[in-house]
């Protein structure tokens, strides 16, 4: 399958999870690299590796589509210093 996709816009920042926000993703509170990614296309779905990977990390990954365009958030969580 071929997938037509074009990146519209991408943002990324440092964030923190209060214990609320962090449940309803599925993971733990406290400090996450983010990066947003806006797509405009067809056939975007992200693999069940691509998942696993970012939940190995103890990470979190959501998309969320409409009327044509899709925002793809992950969520990764830094390394205790």
């Amino acid at each position: 399958m071929r997938m037509a996709l074009l990146l519209n816009d991408a943002s990324s920042a440092n964030v923190t999870l209060d214990p609320a926000a962090a449940q309803e993703l599925g993971i733990l509170p406290g400090a996450y690299a983010q990066a947003v990614f806006t797509l405009t296309g067809d056939g975007m779905k992200v693999p069940d590796t691509g998942r696993d990977i970012i939940q190995r990390v103890r990470g979190a990954i959501t998309i969320t589509s409409a009327a044509g365009s899709v925002v793809v958030l992950v969520l990764i969580r830094p390394q205790p210093q």
